[in-house]
């Protein structure tokens, strides 16, 4: 029996699936590549509330229940995500911070891969919790015009710390180069 011919009962859904997998990946690789080119962890969460602005605005198109069916597998790791962003709660000091304390901070708490607040770990945190924002503004048919404010302000903090890490990797090249 060949199954290729067969009718996909799922095939909608299925077809839904590899879009959204297919935009996240060209969001992920356009990603390092904006990262690499200047753009602000600000400016880049800002990206991604219009980008999943423009995913909930084209799937809302395609029907209400295959929308909320799709949220439901999407919305563990969503709320993943804003789970770990809670964790910067703690490190609000670190908006106004001295480069030192900043420094010892970025070492103790977000260098290490195992951290749970890894800076690459919050930074996709980030990306994922502003995708989120943009999707559900235009679910609610609200504006995406700016981040919240709770969102502005751990994208700041981290982006002091992303200055922090490409600091300390600069002067561990120079020391690396003098050996």
């Amino acid at each position: 029996m060949n199954f290729e011919n067969q009718p996909n009962v799922n095939s909608s859904e299925n077809e839904e699936k590899e879009k959204e997998a297919k935009e996240e990946n060209i969001d992920n690789s356009q990603e390092s590549n904006e990262k690499e080119n200047g753009e602000s962890v600000s400016e880049e969460c800002l990206r991604h509330m219009k980008s999943g602005e423009e995913v909930g605005s084209v799937l809302k198109q395609i029907g209400k229940d295959a929308l909320d069916k799709g949220l439901e597998n999407r919305q563990k790791a969503w709320d993943e995500s804003a789970n770990t962003l809670t964790k910067m709660r703690g490190f609000s000091h670190l908006e106004n911070a001295s480069d030192d304390e900043l420094k010892n901070e970025y070492i103790k708490n977000f260098e290490s891969q195992s951290s749970d607040l890894y800076l690459g770990k919050m930074l996709a945190a980030l990306d994922s919790e502003a995708f989120r924002s943009g999707f559900f503004n235009a679910y609610h048919d609200k504006p995406s015009e700016n981040l919240n404010e709770e969102l502005s302000k751990i994208a700041n903090i981290i982006e002091r710390l992303v200055g922090v890490a490409k600091k300390m990797k600069a002067e561990a090249d120079n020391n690396e180069k003098k050996l």
